[in-house]
This record gives C-alpha cells, structure tokens and sequence, in this order.
C-alpha cells in the first residue's frame, strides 16, 4: 500500500483543487487581462505582443500592469493556500494515517503543488494564446513585431521562458507557503505573507533594478533578464531557474523535517 496509495492521494487532492469554479474563475482573469493587453498593443503589434504583455513581466508604472501581474501571481497561491488549509483537516490526517508514512503523505502534497501550478500556467497561456490571435491576428510586417521594444521573429524561445518563469517561481512560491502552513499550523498567515513578498517584488520591479536578481517575485519576469531591451543586466535566465530551484530545495527539506516533528493531529484553529 504504498506507492498506489501515493497515487490516490495525489488524485484526491488534485480534484479538490481543480474544481470547475476554480477553472471558471482563471478563465475570466485571464480573459480579462488579454482584452486589456490586446487594446493597449501598437497598431503594428500582434498576438505576440499581448502575450508578452501578459506574461513577461511588469515592466511599466501603471497600476493595471502591476495589479495584473500581482493576480496573476496570487490566484494559484490563493487556492493552495486553501489546500494547505485542508491538507492539516482531519481527512487529510485520516490520509496519512493510511498512507502510513509522513515522507510519502508530505510528496504527494508537493506532486499535488507541481501538477496544479503547470496546469494552472499552461491553462492561462492557452487562453490567452487562442483570445490574443482573434483580437490581434499576426502582421505581415515583420517589423511589427515587437517584444519589449526590440525586433523579434522567432516567438517560440521567449514563449517558452515565459511559461518556464512564471510556473518555476510559483512551484517554490507554492511550496514555501505550503512548508509556512505545518510550520505556523494554519494557512492564512503563509498566504498574507507571501502576497506581501510579491508586493515587495513589484515595488523592486519598478524602482530598485539593482535588486532584481534578489527577491523572489521578480524571478518570474522575462522582460527584467538580460538580453531582453527592458533587461537588468547580469539577471540572466539561468539565475531565475537556479534561485527557485534552491528556494524549492529549501523550501521542500525545511517542510520534511517540520512535518517529521509536528503533531498535526493535534493542530489548534
């Protein structure tokens, strides 16, 4: 009964959290913030550009873009942080009392966070791909073409950084609430706190470049890396991919060796 048991746990708690509202409400926000983009795009801007408004980054000082991105970054981490509310509820003691082991029960909550944060990203790209290509179809000037001010053909590169990005940074965003959950034993505390890391990283978006390569949220946006016109230089790609690699790291031991420690059964609300 082990590795099945795995199994059906990360079944179970991935349909707790992919409920058709939930689809229903990240379908609108993003529907929303595409029609947004595509009425701010140049005249000779294409779909291209309203995706790369949408999920490149904040890179302007207008309270749209930053209240964008800040939903963006916080609808995912709203619905785990209800997970981790309901992953220390007496079902899910009831689960890992059957799971037997506490390492077992403690991955299948994180395969649960990697599995919703790539569907939740790959759902809002292909959303915002399909609506972006009815209200801004491709141009046959390729100068039209724009990606954060410089000429840019080929879309499929800065395409997929973007989605790598935005869903790495929200797995170990995910992850560090989920390990604050067993740590402080509820999940509105974690929630609030990193909502207040990613407000930190959007005022250092806009005004502490040299900062850029240092706070968490800011490791989500492609148009603030080197290489890119609106770029930090020295943020290269691969920093963003090691610092949330290590903040998983951390993130994942530290919540192991909490739960190794912690009655859960015995919580107080």
């Amino acid at each position: 009964m082990d590795r099945p048991e795995i199994i059906r746990a990360v079944r179970w708690d991935t349909y707790a959290l992919l409920r058709w509202r939930h689809l229903l409400l990240i379908t609108v926000l993003f529907v929303v913030i595409a029609f947004w983009n595509a009425y701010r795009v140049t005249p000779h801007g294409d779909a291209w550009d309203v995706v790369s408004l949408t999920f490149g980054g904040f890179v302007r000082t207008s309270v749209m873009d930053g209240m964008a991105w800040l939903l963006i970054q916080l609808l995912p981490l709203y619905y785990l942080g209800m997970f981790a509310n309901e992953a220390l509820t007496d079902h899910s003691v009831l689960l890992l009392m059957r799971i037997r082991s506490r390492a077992r029960w403690w991955m299948a909550k994180i395969v649960t966070v990697l599995i919703t944060t790539q569907a939740y990203f790959l759902w809002g790209f292909l959303v915002v791909i399909g609506l972006a290509h009815v209200l801004r179809p491709a141009v046959s000037d390729p100068h039209g073409l724009v990606l954060w001010g410089q000429e840019s053909l080929d879309r499929l590169p800065p395409l997929l950084w973007m989605y790598m990005l935005q869903a790495v940074t929200a797995t170990a965003m995910a992850t560090v609430l989920l390990t604050l959950s067993i740590l402080w034993m509820r999940a509105h505390l974690p929630f609030l706190l990193v909502s207040l890391t990613n407000l930190v990283s959007l005022a250092v978006a806009t005004r502490l470049p040299r900062l850029h390569p240092f706070v968490p949220g800011t490791q989500s946006m492609l148009a603030l890396h080197e290489g890119v016109a609106t770029g930090t230089p020295g943020f290269t790609l691969s920093w963003s991919i090691a610092y949330n690699a290590v903040l998983w790291a951390l993130a994942f031991w530290l919540g192991y060796g909490l739960l190794a420690v912690r009655d859960i059964a015995g919580r107080q609300d």
